[in-house]
């Protein structure tokens, strides 16, 4: 006797991907979507601008699933009316939708704030973050005097006179250098502009930091413009994951997942040491340039042709620590970034670090993270 066994098909989504595709943010998350769900047999991924909405209605009437960029009221409620599983992947778009994968924005602040510490500012501000959300982390509160939101108003609207004159004015009385922190590249770009129509030097009286690392934006502003990895891409590749499980019916938890951010990309728009001693602002700068290398103070005294004695007593001075235990901490921070952000060997990083050899670097790790690098990497795969 012969069976005519069938299977039963696995179940096909349509999922829309609604998003600002204009912006280069919004295309590393639609690549992040397309890596994680052209691996996935049951989805049939369409594209939408975001803009104009009243295209929306439409292409939704035929889908199963979407993933948008959720940046206003308006929105959300044409993207919520057809009732099916939605994802937001806007940091706006969390007020107006419960299940969101973001890129973890504050974080970014953190490593905003943490590099203007290093390069010795003392004044900040940020652009594109609204008075609530404008408020110091407890960490860098005796850091810094905190100067609020810069007076920009709606975002990234065109620039006209009268705005560039009213921030132009605001970041003349201030004190200087300030660094301002901003919600986007595309806002510390119309920061740059209003500098120079305002004849404020970037970076020597402005030290500017963007979010998102737009190559094409960073990298013909002038001056180049420094910036914090948001690893949108992977915020793409997570939000096929939690719609998977929303169309097959699972509650995600938590409803709000935050995709770390990488590092600071530093370029010619904070590089800037707010030192008032020239030889310990070189300095500063040679330990940056040299930073792989094994360089020690000695070293530094006969590159600044000062006396290792009348070196380490400025530096001191200055920085309110020994160059060797500044230059130390510089090296291992940056090799948690390493750590955190390639997949390089723990022998490799200790190298690129400027270490002599990998046991030392281990011991010193350890010291100042109270876990081995490999414990350090573990503990970021499993969070």
């Amino acid at each position: 006797m012969v069976f005519n066994l069938r299977m039963n098909p696995s179940p096909v989504f349509r999922v829309l991907i609604a998003l600002e595709l204009t912006e280069a943010y919004a295309q590393s998350i639609l690549r992040g979507v397309c890596r994680r769900g052209g691996l996935e047999p049951r989805l049939r991924l369409h594209t939408v601008r975001l803009f104009p909405s009243e295209v929306l209605p439409q292409r939704l009437a035929h889908c199963d699933g979407v993933i948008a960029s959720i940046v206003n009221q308006e929105v959300a409620e044409i993207l919520r009316s057809r009732k099916i599983p939605l994802i937001n992947v806007s940091n706006r778009g969390t007020s107006f939708h419960p299940v969101s994968v973001v890129s973890d924005l504050q974080g970014a602040f953190a490593r905003g704030l943490q590099h203007f510490q290093e390069r010795g500012l003392a004044h900040v501000a940020t652009l594109g973050k609204s008075e609530k959300d404008a408020v110091l982390p407890e960490e860098f509160r005796e850091a810094f005097t905190f100067h609020g939101c810069v007076p920009f108003g709606d975002g990234m609207r065109l620039m006209d006179d009268k705005t560039v004159k009213k921030v132009g004015a605001w970041l003349k009385r201030v004190p200087h250098p300030l660094g301002v922190f901003c919600t986007s590249d595309g806002l510390a770009v119309n920061l740059s502009e209003i500098c120079e129509r305002n004849g404020l030097r970037v970076p020597e009286e402005v030290a500017i930091m963007g979010t998102g690392n737009d190559e094409v934006r960073a990298l013909t502003n002038r001056p180049t413009l420094s910036s914090v990895e948001m690893n949108f891409d992977e915020v793409g590749c997570q939000s096929v994951q939690v719609l998977l499980d929303l169309l097959e019916g699972n509650t995600p938890n938590p409803p709000i997942r935050v995709v770390p951010t990488g590092p600071v990309v530093v370029r010619q728009s904070s590089n800037i040491y707010a030192v008032p001693d020239p030889y310990v602002a070189k300095a500063l700068k040679l330990m940056d340039a040299h930073l792989a290398e094994s360089l020690d103070i000695g070293n530094l005294a006969e590159m600044l042709h000062i006396s290792r004695r009348m070196f380490e007593h400025r530096f001191q001075d200055q920085m309110g620590m020994p160059p060797a235990g500044y230059l130390r901490a510089k090296r291992l921070r940056h090799a948690a970034e390493m750590l955190e952000n390639s997949d390089l060997q723990i022998t490799e990083i200790a190298y690129a670090t400027g270490f002599a050899n990998a046991a030392h670097f281990c011991t010193l790790f350890r010291k100042h993270h109270g876990k081995s690098p490999k414990q350090f990497r573990a503990k970021l795969n499993d969070e």
